[in-house]
């Protein structure tokens, strides 16, 4: 996301444990990294980067 300029916010669960929360909200248990939240609350688990353009364009 760097490399293509896209603004994130990016959360180490490690220095906000109670971020953990999401992981299992989104992944219905789950917790799997790394995990993107959309604007729209969709979101992608350790998804590839082509998978992550796709989606923020349609997000346009």
């Amino acid at each position: 996301m760097d490399k293509s300029n896209i603004s994130y916010e990016a959360i180490d669960i490690d220095e906000k444990p109670e971020a953990i929360e999401d992981l299992y909200k989104f992944q219905n248990g789950g917790r799997t990294i790394p995990m993107i939240v959309y604007p729209d609350q969709d979101h992608q688990v350790n998804p590839r980067p082509n998978d992550v353009l796709k989606k923020i364009e349609s997000l346009d």
